[in-house]
Parts: structure tokens; C-alpha cells; sequence
């Protein structure tokens, strides 16, 4: 045996080995087969539920009360997932709140009674107010990004899953969805001449779990005049 060619042989199947080790491994936004075994995850006892002080946005008639976790390291409170040591889950600016939210609570100012704006589990990452269509028709509208599915399949509902889009009135009434399952909101805008909101979501073309450029995008826009609003294709570059 010719232990020199045998020895470098060796050594070329060692770096080989190396080398596909450091490659990073992706977490899929997206698993399409169903679990084997369905696993309950334990309580995460360092999480507490909180509110922020309501949210009022001028010329409407409800009060917007913001609910999410803190966590606790060492004794100490910290808003999700930002480090920070503070009871504050929610930045707001002129017309949009952001932050890590299990839930939005709506209140009428002549009533005391809060109300969950969502019916089940999801995660809200931004609520805007469409100041611009209220002032033009006296509708008040929100426009919420969330996290709706566990679409990973890790029996959790966070940033990892695809992120969905949703109207709604402001307190709450007529809550849709209006960007499709299994695809990925992009971006927005508003069309004030047409009071319609234009959107973008990609879609995972090949199915590999990923979003990537060679995906294919698709283009929508919803009447916020129509009675029930539905999310319409349009084709800008072709089908």
C-alpha cells in the first residue's frame, strides 16, 4: 500500500468534512409536511403579560390598549426580545405602533369594556391608522402586519413564520386578512385618489422554505370602498 497517497487521501476527506461544517444552516420560514409527533412545549415561566397605557388617535372614538410580554433575566424585566429594562412594548409614532404584541385590546371611550382585537394566538409586529383615508371619508381603518400561522412547524408563532397582512375597522369589526396563505408580505402603500391599498407578497415558487429573489412576486390591491374587502391581483410585468 502506498501509505503517502493513502495519507493524503485522509487528509483531503478531513478538510472536505471541515468545510461542510461551516456552512450555515438556514431555518425554513416554511415546512410543508405535517409533524410527525405533535410536542407541547413547556410554559415559559419568565414571560409576563403586560399592557401599555392606552393609545388614542385623534378625532376617533376608541382607545387602543397594547398587550405583550416582558421577560425576566436575573430578577430584571426586559421588553421582548429588545434587552432593554422597561415595561414599554410599543414605540408609537404619528400613525403607526410597533413592537412585539400578542394582542390589542379596544376600548370605546364611552364604555369601560376591553376587547381582544384578535381572536386567537397571533403576533403583531406593526398597527398603522390610515390617517389619510380617515380624513378623507371619516373611516377609521387599521392596517396590522402579524404573524398568523406556525408555518415552520415549530409549535410557536414568532418572526420565524411567514408574515400575513390584515384590515380592519378600529374597533375591531370586520377583521380580515388580506395578503394570501403561504405567501410573504413585502410592502404597502395607499392610493388616495382611488381609496385602495397596493401590496406586495412573494410567493415560495420552488417550495424550498425559503423566500428568495428568484421567487416569484405578486401584486394585489384592496377597494377600502368595497363592502367586503378582497385582496385582487393585478400582473404590472406579466403573468
Amino acid at each position: 500500500m502506498n501509505w503517502q497517497l493513502y495519507k493524503k487521501g485522509i487528509t483531503v476527506v478531513l478538510l472536505l468534512f471541515l468545510f461542510s461544517c461551516k456552512e450555515k444552516v438556514y431555518t425554513p420560514k416554511v415546512i410543508y409536511e405535517s409533524p410527525k409527533r405533535e410536542e407541547v412545549k413547556p410554559k415559559d415561566t419568565s414571560e409576563v403579560l403586560v399592557a401599555d397605557l392606552p393609545i388614542h388617535f385623534a378625532n376617533t372614538d376608541v382607545l387602543l390598549h397594547p398587550v405583550g410580554k416582558i421577560r425576566s433575566y436575573s430578577g430584571k424585566l426586559t421588553t421582548y426580545e429588545s434587552g432593554a429594562y422597561s415595561y414599554t412594548i410599543t414605540n408609537l409614532g404619528d400613525t403607526e405602533i410597533t413592537g412585539y404584541l400578542d394582542n390589542l385590546l379596544v376600548q370605546k371611550i364611552t364604555q369601560d369594556t376591553l376587547v381582544p382585537l384578535l381572536p386567537e394566538k397571533k403576533m403583531i409586529t406593526s398597527i398603522t391608522f390610515l390617517r389619510k383615508h380617515f380624513e378623507k371619508t371619516q373611516k377609521p381603518f387599521l392596517l396590522m402586519a402579524l404573524y398568523d400561522q406556525d408555518t415552520n412547524k415549530d409549535q410557536l408563532i414568532n418572526t420565524n413564520d411567514i408574515k400575513a397582512m390584515y384590515l380592519s375597522e378600529i374597533d375591531g369589526e370586520k377583521l380580515t386578512k388580506i395578503s394570501p396563505d403561504q405567501m410573504e408580505w413585502i410592502d404597502w402603500n395607499y392610493q388616495e385618489s382611488l381609496q385602495r391599498i397596493y401590496f406586495r407578497c412573494v410567493a415560495d415558487t420552488d417550495q424550498n422554505g425559503k423566500f428568495e429573489k428568484s421567487d416569484k412576486v405578486h401584486y394585489f390591491y384592496v377597494d377600502l370602498k368595497a363592502d367586503l374587502w378582497e385582496a385582487k391581483e393585478y400582473f404590472p410585468v406579466g403573468n
